[in-house]
């Protein structure tokens, strides 16, 4: 209770009564506070529509309505886009409480964050402005084992929106045309333009690229691959030459990167071999028809190479009836060497010995052999030279090209 004073004007209040006074005061105060947060809090803002998909041409209208509660009205609302000011003759009031901005003509440009605000409120939204989708271009296919199909395409035209590309493959095989979609459990995508289908298709299938967006799809030509004769292997790995008697050479190699092994005998080659310093491809005579586990050939018969020769081999596979690979690395190497096919061509002089004019100093000359009759390296010359009662014979370097012999009687 508060106290109670005979003479209430003459005398201040008791300190009870001062401190009922001060829990009043203070109530009051806190529930004045909480209503005014309340109404704080329920000042909202709300922006419409929501990360809406513009095509390119047309306009569109975005609106910001703030609470009823709230003592903002639609002329304080300003707007901005990616954080510019937007002039206030680009938006207007719609009613007390809302504001509407509109855009006519939209361009790709007019992509991007809008956002309302007044007051310490706001709101903002994402745009996108943009096109449908069109064809993908340059869609095409290859396989290099027979198996794996990888086909790759380019995007079409700029939409200036996130757009899918989906690669669908049919079977032809299939008795119903029901393309399958990759990726899937048979097809695995490197990246959105480039696909691989994996062991799925064993005949001829058709192809082609579906491209989606929000604001449409479309689909590409369909394309057709057959990998029976369009398949075209990696060049052959790991040529090896090595040199054999009588001018051969034998020529190895290994399969071509990615070929199965199981597949080997599908594989078909051709070689080619030239002359060093020559530009003459020559074909092997049994070329195209090297097949199956065969990795292996003589070049290409006896007698046909000359000794001690470079000569460079390169070799080219193909699948079935498909196109041939490129060409494999050029792999070189020289032909063993053989006996000399020619004689030296010896010429001689001869003048009167200074100290016995009974005898002649004989001078020989000679020229080296060329390479192809040297048929190898010539490790140096032997003259031969008797008289009548005996016969020597003397040694010379490969870089000897004469022999003086000194006085005495003699026959070569």
């Amino acid at each position: 209770m508060l106290c109670q004073q005979k003479n209430l004007h003459a005398s201040p209040l008791c300190p009870t009564c001062w401190l009922h006074f001060l829990i009043v005061l203070c109530l009051t105060l806190s529930a004045r506070g909480l209503h005014m947060a309340h109404a704080q809090a329920t000042e909202t803002v709300q922006i419409f529509p929501l990360e809406p998909t513009i095509l390119a041409g047309t306009g569109f209208n975005l609106t910001c309505t703030v609470s009823h509660s709230s003592n903002v009205l639609a002329k304080d609302i300003a707007w901005n886009h990616n954080h510019m000011a937007l002039p206030r003759t680009q938006f207007s009031a719609f009613d007390d409480k809302t504001s509407q901005l509109s855009v006519q003509d939209a361009r790709f440009e007019d992509s991007g964050l809008y956002a309302c605000f007044a007051q310490g409120i706001s709101n903002e939204t994402q745009v996108y402005v943009g096109e449908p989708p069109s064809e993908v271009r340059g869609l095409s296919c290859f396989s290099h084992n027979a198996w794996d199909i990888t086909c790759s395409w380019e995007r079409g035209k700029d939409t200036n929106l996130n757009t899918t590309y989906t690669l669908q493959y049919f079977p032809q095989h299939s008795e119903i045309k029901n393309y399958e979609n990759c990726p899937d459990e048979y097809c695995q995508c490197k990246d959105e333009l480039t696909c691989t289908v994996h062991d799925r298709i064993h005949g001829p299938a058709l192809f082609r690229v579906l491209s989606r967006n929000k604001l449409g799809y479309a689909i590409s030509a369909e394309l057709s691959f057959n990998h029976e004769e369009e398949t075209v292997p990696y060049p052959p790995r790991n040529v090896q030459l090595k040199a054999l008697r009588r001018s051969q050479l034998n020529v190895t190699w290994d399969l071509p990167p990615e070929w199965d092994p199981f597949y080997e005998s599908a594989l078909h080659y051709k070689v080619e071999y030239y002359k060093e310093g020559t530009t003459v491809l020559i074909r092997h005579p049994n070329s195209s028809n090297i097949a199956g586990k065969k990795y292996a050939i003589l070049l290409p018969l006896p007698g046909s190479l000359d000794p001690y020769t470079t000569y460079c081999v390169r070799v080219a596979a193909k699948f079935s009836i498909g196109p041939w690979s490129e060409w494999s690395d050029t792999a070189c190497n020289r032909t063993l060497e053989e006996r000399p096919d020619a004689e030296v061509n010896v010429t001689w002089s001869s003048q009167i010995n200074s100290r016995n004019d009974s005898l002649r100093d004989v001078l020989l000359k000679w020229e080296p052999l060329p390479q192809a009759s040297a048929r190898g390296e010539i490790l140096g010359y032997r003259v031969i030279r008797a008289n009548l009662s005996h016969e020597s014979v003397t040694t010379l370097g490969p870089s000897k090209t004469s022999l003086e012999i000194p006085g005495e009687l003699f026959s070569l």
